[in-house]
């Protein structure tokens, strides 16, 4: 298969699309009569863009099938990078015990091949699917590793990242002008690295702070310098969740018309994924459709 040459992320996504359907028969067929060794080496390049567009199922066939083409190749790095993906999809469908056996193997085969960046981001799954069970202490826990980790390899943007993630469990906790300053020091960072990814990711988090401290206009105002930045990298599923979270704002300072806006335009965004988080939030529109109670005579 021929590098196809894309200009960027919204071409590569409509790319990965069109040829989706044959890149997972690509897997499976040289998992069965191929060498395997593509077959893992696919399965990871299109783990990311599974995950975001909600297709779990076939990240869960497509990983399990690399698994095993790795274990049959004898290849540690590629059942360590599928045992990875298995770990966080298992999440995704909140089987816990699969998902908590699967990144513990990964984290023992990239410690026998000293893999210390492979070691971090499986503990950065591990933290978000602890935040996901509410175990924000044990994600803490996960963030302090991969940290520590990730300082061996002098790797400035990935550990910028992992405070922004330390910012998002704070707001979780309820710590909000901890999360105000985690995530004020990894935007300070990814503007530095010209990092424009990690920069929307921090503002957004940092919108969030100031949502739940009802500091409402600062936190849209966080919340558009994200939106603006994703739309320019065009990350169609990320720009649809910063909306959601606009929408929210508008929602909690009582302006619904706004809100079911933002949420509207989210919405489409993820009704061309057929994602499965449309299906909440069109329950939430459906919520400011619904009429309030009778007034009292």
């Amino acid at each position: 298969m021929t590098d196809p040459g894309l200009p960027d992320q919204a071409a590569a996504d409509q790319w990965l699309e069109t040829n989706r359907s044959v890149l997972l028969s690509v897997i499976e067929q040289d998992a069965r009569h191929g060498s395997g060794e593509h077959s893992w080496q696919l399965a990871t390049t299109l783990e990311l863009y599974l995950d975001r567009i909600g297709r779990w199922e076939e990240q869960l066939g497509a990983q399990t099938t690399a698994v095993g083409a790795a274990q049959r190749l004898g290849d540690i790095r590629g059942q360590a990078y599928g045992h990875r993906a298995l770990g966080f999809v298992s999440g995704r469908f909140e089987r816990w015990d699969e998902a908590d056996a699967h990144l513990s193997r990964a984290l023992e085969l990239f410690g026998e091949i000293g893999d210390r960046a492979g070691q971090g981001r499986t503990h950065r799954y591990a933290a978000f699917l602890a935040n996901r069970r509410a175990r924000h202490a044990a994600a803490l826990d996960h963030y302090a590793r991969a940290s520590a980790l990730y300082s061996e390899t002098g790797q400035r943007g990935v550990q910028a990242s992992i405070a922004n993630e330390v910012g998002w469990t704070y707001i979780l906790m309820g710590r909000y002008e901890d999360a105000l300053e985690e995530c004020g020091r990894a935007l300070q960072v990814h503007r530095e690295t010209g990092d424009r990814n990690g920069e929307a990711a921090a503002w957004d988090s940092l919108g969030y702070a100031h949502h739940h401290l009802e500091h409402h206009d600062r936190a849209l105002e966080c919340y558009r310098h994200a939106l603006e930045l994703y739309r320019e990298i065009r990350d169609r599923y990320l720009e649809a969740d910063t909306l959601v979270h606009i929408g929210d704002t508008h929602h909690a300072a009582r302006d619904d018309a706004r809100a079911a806006l933002a949420w509207r335009e989210a919405l489409g965004i993820l009704e061309e994924f057929d994602h499965p988080e449309a299906t909440d939030l069109r329950e939430r529109l459906k919520g400011l459709a619904a009429p309030g109670p009778a007034p009292r005579q």
